[in-house]
């Protein structure tokens, strides 16, 4: 049974940079993974979301060239969306080329990959397909998957979520997005601005609770012009499939029942953290509905094992998890680390784009008091 100093457990963000971190600090690595390396920022998060935003916001500011003076752009007339989407592809392709096993192999770092996955047989000890490694330490940092919805109403339904999205090479007739988050309000936007009908339906009083309300009414006025309907406080009941191929969408809202007839329904419902066939009770391994319970040091309930990223809980960020797995290795070699995130930076890449650090209005009026805001 091969043995290593630290098996990192998922290759997303937080894994390649434990992975590096750890090889470059001397120690013996295992990168194990059932899919692709890279993870969901690579192959379906912000690899793909992105390109296809700078699509859309190069394709907006075709279609309004004419007010100065240029030829303009029709996407109703002039678009390929088969051609945006494998434009996206090649994008992911380029940057997956960087992440070939290959590459890890060079640095020393062995690299098991099997559809199957990894378990734990015990504390120190993981399967992956026919091999066994054992591992003085561990990082586990498998991601999260969409929240997927399998049925709404009284037949199952293929709902579009930000795997399969990227599947897509027909434009559809039109997109419902359940759900009013920073996947809504980014792809709604740049599929409104490619031509495609685009609502969205929000359970909460308004769209991305996570943003400040200014912040959040100035996206949803700009989504408006874009041509994206907007419905809060609307709750979706079922959804049905009808005879002329489109899906009608039941909602609830202010007490009153409406529906609407859409060509595709996107479940953008938050995510779910990676645990499944972990077999983490074999390891001893706590862990919640949110995700694998952690402490500062990013340590599980096993003092040996470490937990970074999506799976871990928390804030659901490329550079959060990348720091979370750095933070993992520091403390696996001894420099007793803490995880700080009182001023994590974070994004909405809707046009135009948000930024935002640290505390938000309504919190630091919270902690301190009387506040100056600028505007």
């Amino acid at each position: 049974m091969a043995q290593y100093d630290v098996a990192i457990v998922g290759s997303g963000a937080a894994g390649l940079t434990a992975a590096m971190t750890a090889r470059r600090r001397g120690a013996r690595v295992a990168m194990l993974e059932s899919r692709k390396i890279g993870g969901e920022c690579t192959h379906f998060g912000c690899v793909p979301s992105k390109s296809l935003l700078a699509v859309a916001k190069l394709a907006e500011a075709m279609r309004t060239a004419p007010r100065y003076g240029l030829p303009g752009y029709d996407p109703a007339t002039d678009l390929e969306f088969s051609d945006v989407m494998e434009y996206v592809a090649r994008v992911v392709e380029e940057i997956y080329l960087h992440e070939q096993p290959e590459r890890f192999e060079d640095m020393d770092i062995d690299v098991l990959i099997d559809a199957a996955g990894a378990r734990f047989l015990d504390p120190h000890r993981i399967q992956i397909g026919e091999r066994a490694i054992e591992a003085d330490h561990i990082v586990l940092s498998t991601g999260s998957s969409p929240r997927r919805v399998e049925v709404l109403g009284d037949l199952p339904l293929r709902f579009l979520d930000n795997e399969n999205f990227w599947e897509l090479r027909d434009a559809p007739r039109s997109v419902a997005f359940l759900g009013g988050g920073v996947i809504a309000v980014e792809l709604g936007q740049a599929l409104a601005r490619l031509g495609v009908p685009v609502t969205i339906l929000q359970r909460a009083p308004r769209i991305i609770p996570a943003a400040d309300p200014e912040i959040a009414a100035l996206i949803a006025d700009t989504l408006k012009v874009d041509g994206v309907r907007i419905f809060t406080g609307a709750e979706v009941m079922s959804c049905q499939t009808l005879a002329d191929g489109n899906i009608a969408v039941h909602v609830q809202q202010n007490h009153a029942r409406k529906q609407l007839s859409v060509g595709s329904v996107f479940a953008s419902l938050g995510r779910l953290p990676n645990v499944d066939g972990l077999d983490l009770e074999a390891a001893g391994i706590e862990y919640t509905a949110r995700g694998i319970t952690v402490d500062d040091y990013q340590r599980t309930s096993q003092p040996h094992i470490y937990a970074a990223g999506d799976v871990a809980g928390g804030a659901q960020f490329t550079h959060v998890a990348g720091y979370q797995g750095e933070i993992a290795i520091d403390n696996i070699l001894g420099r007793d680390r803490k995880s700080d995130l009182s001023l994590l930076p974070w994004a909405i890449f809707t046009d135009p784009e948000v930024g935002h650090v640290g505390l938000s209005e309504a919190q630091a009026r919270e902690q301190h008091g009387d506040i100056k805001v600028l505007r």
